[in-house]
């Protein structure tokens, strides 16, 4: 699942970018999707804050260069959890969030 909150909507570097993934993700699933499964749900729209934290506490992955300024996913990913049942962070050493977050993997 990609959800993609619209931003910067008024720079052609993000329109193209917005282009390309919704060719992209429509190319997928016509080739690998089927009457009950659909490969990538990707939704270009903003969406409340607590449908997004539990999203985050079911699962989460996130995919970044392996050197990268401040990762606030990570940081969202780990605010979002249930003290309880908490998930599993794992971070790249390289990523700035690791500073802060010293109690991932």
């Amino acid at each position: 699942m990609q959800i993609a909150a619209p931003t910067r909507e008024d720079v052609d570097a993000y329109v193209d970018i917005r282009r390309e993934l919704e060719q992209l993700s429509g190319a997928i699933n016509g080739e690998f999707g089927d009457f009950d499964w659909t490969p990538v749900r990707y939704i270009h729209r903003s969406i409340p804050r607590a449908t997004l934290a539990a999203l985050f506490r079911e699962a989460m992955l996130s995919r970044h260069s392996l050197r990268d300024g401040m990762n606030l996913v990570a940081k969202e990913y780990v605010a979002a959890q249930d003290t309880d049942d908490p998930g599993v962070l794992i971070l790249s050493r390289f990523a700035g969030a690791a500073e802060d977050l010293e109690g991932s993997v």
